[in-house]
């Protein structure tokens, strides 16, 4: 906004323009325009910071918590389903035992199972050799990633109750 005040002061629009800054009477036209233009400048700051603390992945944020993400949540017992910020946590399970855990703040499962066989490498020694999922986590990317790195996938695909009934 201060380069619309240089330019206007350049121009010398003093004896032109005259702003009003009361509450009373009305504004001219140029001045009108000028201020709504400073608001939209004013805001799209704002939605810039916003974006910058939300990242690539994400599409809402807590004001309370940065790095939580607005999720529907199961009915309560007020049986209103609210959005809450939460995180998304993922385990390993094998045997019975949780071998492994995986927090993010990304909403969906399928955006989830990546990044666990790399870090379960890094613990363990050890690539997975079968993954069993259900069939929020079943997506071309996953599958793809499952195959190219020769990890046997049980996935449930998400139209199976359509093929099958």
């Amino acid at each position: 906004m201060a380069a619309i005040k240089k330019v206007m002061e350049d121009l010398d629009f003093s004896g032109l323009i005259a702003f009003i800054w009361l509450t009373q009477g009305r504004k001219p036209k140029l001045q009108q325009l000028y201020e709504e233009l400073e608001h939209c400048g004013q805001r799209l700051m704002h939605y810039k910071e916003y974006f910058e603390i939300m990242g690539k992945d994400r599409n809402s944020y807590s004001k309370t918590d940065l790095e939580a993400t607005f999720m529907r949540m199961k009915e309560d017992h007020m049986l209103n389903g609210q959005l809450k910020p939460t995180y998304n946590v993922q385990i390993a399970v094998e045997n019975y035992f949780i071998v492994h855990c995986y927090v993010s703040n990304v909403c969906t499962d399928y955006n989830t199972l990546i990044p666990v066989p790399p870090k379960h490498k890094e613990a363990f020694g050890e690539v997975l050799e079968e993954v069993t999922v259900d069939s929020g986590y079943c997506s071309e990317k996953n599958l793809l990633y499952l195959k190219e790195n020769k990890i046997d996938s049980y996935i449930k695909l998400q139209d199976h109750r359509k093929k099958y009934k």
